[in-house]
């Protein structure tokens, strides 16, 4: 059952980061600083938590950036993994990982699932802020619109 929630939602996400890479790319927002900032922290802090997900070595931090070719591809990867865990993990299993301030702590997978979709969200309403405030156009991806058409 949670599997089945967490594929949907992940796919959606996936489609979301796809829509707003292609919004900023479209509209020449690639090097607005503030919003490259949070579209690759979006981006990176996805991969750090797959990468403790599936107990392997992250190869970019929180914050670091990413030349926008790279973008895409680290969606696509970070899909990939995320689904891969989902379709072979049990989502109620405890993670041990070492936090990014070097702290060993642990969490259950189902929970760090959640927290990199709410946390994906919330940042991608703030990149639609900075998109308004340079006046351009901001993206537009409805779940409810989203999940009707599927």
């Amino acid at each position: 059952m949670m599997q089945a929630f967490f594929k949907s939602k992940f796919l959606f996400d996936f489609q979301a980061n796809q829509v707003w890479i292609e919004t900023i790319d479209k509209q020449n927002l690639t090097s607005d600083p503030a919003i490259r900032k949070l579209m690759c922290h979006i981006l990176n802090v996805h991969h750090v938590w797959v990468s403790r997900l599936n107990g392997r070595e992250a190869i970019s931090g929180d914050w670091d950036d990413l030349p926008y070719y790279a973008w895409q591809q680290l969606n696509e990867e970070n899909y990939r993994q995320t689904n891969e865990f989902v379709e072979h993990q049990p989502v109620d299993k405890l993670i041990h990982y070492t936090t990014s301030e070097g702290v060993d702590s642990s969490m259950r997978a189902d929970d760090i699932l959640y927290h990199i979709l709410q946390h994906n969200i919330h940042h991608r309403a703030q990149i639609n802020s900075l998109i308004r405030k340079v006046g351009a156009t901001p993206a537009v991806f409805n779940f409810i619109e989203w999940k009707s058409s599927m």
